[in-house]
């Protein structure tokens, strides 16, 4: 199968049908990032749980990271850093 080419990524990005999967797809992601009601399965239970979930979360971030602007990555301007800086009085 052949990439996504950056025309159809920026298409898909804009389109507010798409926005919506990316902030459906998100949730998803956090709920397998919780722990909520591993309280009742025994501590091994409780880690094979968490292990298939932080597998499901990089399978799905693997396959969306062409489409989803992942922000921890994304390059900071110096402007942006000046803004923060004086945001925070650091300047």
């Amino acid at each position: 199968m052949e990439e996504l080419s950056p025309e159809i990524i920026k298409t898909l990005r804009e389109h507010p049908v798409f926005q919506q999967l990316v902030k459906y797809i998100a949730f998803k992601i956090y709920e397998l990032d919780t722990v909520e009601g591993m309280d009742e399965l025994s501590e091994q239970q409780a880690a094979e749980k968490a292990k298939c979930h932080a597998l499901a979360i990089r399978k799905l971030l693997d396959i969306f990271s062409p489409l989803i602007e992942d922000r921890r990555k994304k390059e900071v301007s110096e402007e942006e850093v000046k803004l923060a800086k004086s945001k925070f009085g650091l300047a």
